[in-house]
């Protein structure tokens, strides 16, 4: 090997899998700012958790810079056999189901103002997007049934139990398609897109598990479907909660719900914004390709999604665990990683400004090489189409 190899290898093998670590800061900080409340009676300090998620991490993004180093075939059998990877990964998922139960406890116990109701509810959001990381990576671990089961748990933290099975057999097939609803079209804002999304993915997801269960001589009731079985989850833990806190914990358990759903519809939005599959003369759409997939290669935000903003490579590769997800240098670059657009999305103005010159300079001002709304297609075409500026 290179000098240069060498000290690459140790940065994936030895260093690297350090900053995985921070996925505890999506269980300390809820927590502490909690038990800050909890104590304190001060409801204002649950609005340290979303300030922190949405702006604390992109400041991070700035001083570590970005990762662009990929794993050698050497480094990626070692990382697939070291199992500090995925004990990371187990380990979160109990932790975030107290942290939940946690905070819950103390809306329910401390008076709160209705500005600082919102605060908690906003700052479970954020927590919410770590659930969603972790519940995506377990997910994808089909051939591992206690993970693949783990999903399931983590995940009915806020009632999205179809996600998997619309994700994987749906989304995966579909993406950056016209055809699929967790794609965005450009011309669509983030609010637009989750109306359009949660419905249409709700329903195939459904659909393909009744599909499955029907293969299997099994009806859609059956114990085996795996949709019921994460909604069961759902309903126990909020009912749990209702009897133990009272009823009075019942708005912000709805909320909750209505956040982690929001939270997720926010990722989806970004991570194949406009872009489009190419459709053959056959009827068939081109294979995923790494252009199909905006990407973000920041060392911190990257380590605390698991490296899911190494979005192309896991498009090509759904069940290659996070450690060994490669970046991809001509694949199209998000501007921040994933919290702080987050937060610009729900500003649709700024993310326009932000994201569709990006994505028309990607594309080299082709609008047919762009998934657009159908609604603003005409408007969209008359202004941009082959106007590239000088």
């Amino acid at each position: 090997m290179t000098a240069t190899v060498l000290q690459e290898s140790e940065w994936i093998r030895n260093k690297k899998k350090f900053y995985y670590v921070c996925q505890y800061l999506g269980i300390i900080l809820p927590s502490t700012f909690a038990y800050l409340v909890w104590t304190t009676g001060n409801g204002d300090w649950f609005l340290g958790v979303p300030i922190i998620f949405y702006f604390g991490i992109a400041i991070f993004d700035l001083i570590f810079g970005v990762d662009l180093v990929n794993p050698t075939v050497d480094d990626e059998e070692q990382l697939k056999n070291d199992s500090f990877y995925d004990n990371v990964l187990m380990s979160l998922v109990p932790l975030y189901v107290l942290t939940y139960c946690f905070i819950a406890y103390v809306v329910a116990t401390v008076s709160l103002s209705a500005a600082q109701f919102a605060y908690a509810v906003i700052g479970v959001g954020a927590m919410f997007s770590g659930v969603f990381v972790v519940t995506h990576e377990l997910g994808h671990r089909t051939k591992h049934s206690l993970q693949s089961f783990f999903s399931r748990i983590v995940i009915a933290l806020f009632g999205y139990g179809h996600f998997h099975v619309e994700h994987n057999r749906g989304h995966h097939v579909h993406v950056s398609t016209p055809e699929d609803a967790a794609s965005a079209r450009m011309g669509e804002n983030v609010y637009q897109f989750m109306l359009r999304e949660i419905p249409s993915t709700i329903m195939r997801a459904f659909q393909l598990e009744s599909t499955r269960l029907e293969r299997l001589g099994l009806g859609f009731w059956s114990v085996k479907n795996e949709i019921l079985q994460s909604y069961a989850m759902t309903l126990a833990l909020y009912a749990g909660l209702t009897v133990v806190l009272g009823a009075s914990i019942i708005p912000f358990l709805l909320l909750s719900i209505f956040i982690g759903y929001f939270q997720l519809s926010m990722a989806n939005y970004f991570e194949h914004y406009g872009l489009l599959r190419e459709k053959l003369e056959n009827g068939r759409y081109a294979k995923c390709e790494p252009e199909h997939s905006w990407n973000s290669h920041h060392t911190f935000s990257n380590a605390l999604t698991l490296q899911l903003q190494r979005h192309s490579d896991h498009h090509a590769n759904a069940t290659r665990p996070y450690q060994i997800l490669r970046d991809y240098d001509d694949a199209p670059q998000l501007p921040a990683g994933y919290p702080f657009l987050e937060f610009v999305c729900v500003f649709p103005p700024l993310w326009r400004r932000l994201m569709d010159r990006r994505l028309l300079s990607y594309v080299g001002y082709d609008m047919n090489k762009v998934n657009v709304c159908p609604k603003k297609r005409d408007a969209l075409f008359e202004k941009y189409h082959m106007k590239q500026p000088a």
